[in-house]
């Protein structure tokens, strides 16, 4: 969009052409609270295109109620509405060439079945995924654009007694460095890189930034996992498919529009609880308490986690016959119709994006990530669950099994939660720098040209997975 509009930008990629173990490395941390399933350096790429080289094209619009400040959800709100956002979304259903209507199942509705009391919703998917390959040559043959692989930030200097950034270092693991000077700078480096590399850059001895404490706080990601089994499903009416297994068997190979059943504002006004969606989908056995056990020590050994629990050592000795009874079903393709949540995560200021003690191979210091929850999150999937419960027997179609690590545990979130990869809030949009990191602009506060984009900057998630709105958000921001 800026060469369209005639700007000369300076792209700074701190990977390379291709995925290499080197420069990935540099996203390796520490990880506390909630593991994060894949880790750290798991969850996204380094490297030309980032993170769109594991996307999966999903794209959706945020609802309504995202934006708006709701009394039982504290830091609710946007400082921007869905209006003022709308004609981004429109934009960026040109720029990613999305024909079909996004969010709206309308156009599909002879292919999803509908469940009376819930919303269906659906991600629809764009042809234009991976930005490395579908970008290259535009970039190339830009008059405008400059792009510079292996371009790694390690400090952002302000200008001595301003408030304008003068220019950024830029290193290469060659042992290359450099000032890059402009009269914006824009950090697009993703929900957690964002915030690294500002709380590394105040740390920094060259008239370092100053930022504010909520700086890497409230950090989120969309809680998923399953949570119940469906037993005797009944598709009585015959209007189309339930679970997306079937749809997607339908369509080989094809990426295609997956439903989503959504709770209605309504009864998450009523029950106090979070914006959150089910989907149907043939997936694994469920995990076993010593399974469970099993999957945490997984991740603890795989430096997921930085904490390991006696009791869950314990579990594992104690019964080994069942762990390896569920690792056998989940390899073995034994499936059962499970129901799965992804909820919106409330902003929580305990959960945090830190600098550890250890450093990279530039020097700046690694992520410290503390992923935390509230109970509103675990209320919100016992509503979902007693709500979709509710349906399936008012429309006779089956029952709901619960988990057992539902049934089990009533405060803490399932042992099987995975995250979406969906790292957002660390350097959320705010009215004030009492609440946030940067301004309805995306321009950190306290800085005259300094911006931030990507889901980093969400004051709330959502339900809906992010990058469609961080594309018309990142639109938005060339305007």
């Amino acid at each position: 969009e800026f060469d369209r509009l005639g700007r000369h930008v300076i792209l700074l990629e701190g990977g390379g052409a291709e995925f290499s173990q080197e420069s990935q490395e540099l996203y390796s941390g520490e990880s506390h609270g909630v593991p994060l399933p894949y880790g750290l350096r798991g969850s996204r790429f380094r490297y030309f295109g980032g993170s769109t080289n594991c996307w999966g094209g999903g794209c959706g619009e945020l609802d309504e109620e995202d934006f708006v400040s709701r009394d039982w959800v504290g830091l609710s709100g946007w400082p921007i509405t869905k209006d003022d956002l709308r004609p981004w979304y429109k934009k960026a259903e040109s720029f990613l060439n999305v024909t079909g209507p996004v969010s709206d199942p309308q156009g599909y509705a002879n292919t999803f079945k509908t469940l009376p009391g819930l919303e269906t919703k659906c991600l629809t998917p764009t042809p234009i995924v991976r930005f490395n390959v579908e970008f290259a040559t535009d970039l190339k043959n830009s008059e405008n654009i400059k792009l510079i692989l292996g371009a790694n930030c390690t400090d952002i200097v302000r200008l001595p007694d301003s408030n304008s950034v003068d220019h950024l270092i830029i290193k290469s693991f060659s042992g290359g460095e450099s000032r890059v000077r402009g009269m914006a700078f824009v950090l697009a480096c993703g929900g957690i890189e964002n915030a690294r590399i500002l709380l590394n850059a105040y740390e920094q001895s060259e008239n370092p930034l100053a930022i504010n404490e909520n700086t890497g706080r409230y950090f989120s990601d969309h809680p998923i996992a399953p949570c119940a089994t469906i037993l005797g499903y009944q598709n009585s009416n015959d209007q189309g498919d339930l679970d997306v297994t079937s749809i997607m068997e339908k369509s080989p190979g094809k990426s295609v529009p997956l439903p989503y059943y959504k709770l209605p504002f309504e009864i998450q006004k009523q029950h106090g609880v979070l914006n959150g969606v089910v989907q149907f989908i043939f997936t694994q056995a469920e995990l076993t308490a010593s399974a469970s056990a099993a999957w945490r020590l997984r991740n603890w050994a795989k430096g997921n986690t930085a904490t390991l629990k006696l009791d869950d050592v314990k579990a594992v000795l104690s019964d080994p016959l069942s762990v390896f009874k569920a690792i056998s079903q989940r390899s073995d393709g034994r499936f059962r119709l499970a129901m799965r949540f992804q909820i919106e995560q409330s902003p929580n200021k305990s959960s945090r994006v830190e600098l550890s003690s250890e450093r990279d191979y530039f020097g700046l210091k690694k992520t410290k990530l503390n992923w935390q929850f509230s109970d509103i999150e675990r209320k919100t999937v016992d509503v979902l669950n007693y709500y979709v419960a509710k349906i399936f027997a008012a429309e006779d179609l089956g029952l709901l099994k619960l988990d057992v690590s539902i049934q089990k545990n009533a405060l803490s979130m399932p042992s099987d939660l995975r995250g979406g990869q969906h790292h957002s809030g660390a350097t959320r949009m705010s009215v004030s720098p009492q609440l946030g990191v940067v301004d309805s602009d995306l321009k950190v506060f306290g800085l005259d040209n300094l911006f931030v984009t990507g889901s980093s900057v969400f004051p709330t998630n959502g339900w809906v997975n992010p990058t469609f709105s961080i594309i018309a958000l990142s639109l938005r921001l060339t305007s």
